[in-house]
């Protein structure tokens, strides 16, 4: 399996009502990519025949692409922040799917290929929280948050999800 860092591109919106208290737009876009394979052995004995022997070997790429917008309020103690949030996500993943497969039947050896490249994709809510900090470098105003997000059981997907990230950026 290979997996590596996922780039993520933010951008927040806050409005404060009081010194305190604001609400919180945030979107956000991720894209990484999953590699793994699956190797498989079959065998078989057909009566009067010689054994049949199936080596498989299936290449996965998976490359999720998730786009996301939260809404919730903000609330600031001193420099900490807090935000429990709202989502809604467009989630789309291309899926490329390589087989082999390499038949011994005693009279030979054949190799058979086959791809497939699938396309799939859904709209999902959710909830999450944003815990952040805000501090100051030469008058730059910086951030770092912690940001928990959780995805309800997606009707296509049939899987929940989770996703936390740790960001550090600028406060404009």
């Amino acid at each position: 399996d290979s997996s590596g860092y996922s780039p993520v591109i933010k951008a927040g919106i806050q409005k404060m009502f009081t010194k305190a208290v604001g609400g919180n737009i945030q979107f956000s876009y991720t894209f990484s990519k999953l590699n793994y394979s699956v190797y498989k052995t079959r065998s078989s004995y057909p009566p009067g025949s010689p054994p049949i022997y199936v080596q498989s070997t299936t290449d996965y790429s998976i490359v999720p692409h998730h786009f996301s917008g939260s809404l919730g309020p903000v609330f600031y103690i001193k420099h900490f922040y807090f935000s429990p949030k709202a989502n809604l996500s467009y989630l789309m993943y291309i899926t490329t799917t390589n087989q082999t497969d390499n038949i011994s039947d005693g009279l030979g050896t054949r190799t058979s290929k086959t791809s497939t490249h699938k396309k799939e994709d859904e709209y999902i809510g959710g909830g999450g929280l944003i815990i952040g900090y805000t501090f100051s470098i030469k008058k730059t105003s910086l951030f770092i948050e912690l940001q928990p997000d959780y995805y309800n059981r997606s009707y296509h997907f049939l899987r929940n999800g989770f996703n936390a990230s740790c960001t550090v950026g600028i406060k404009l």
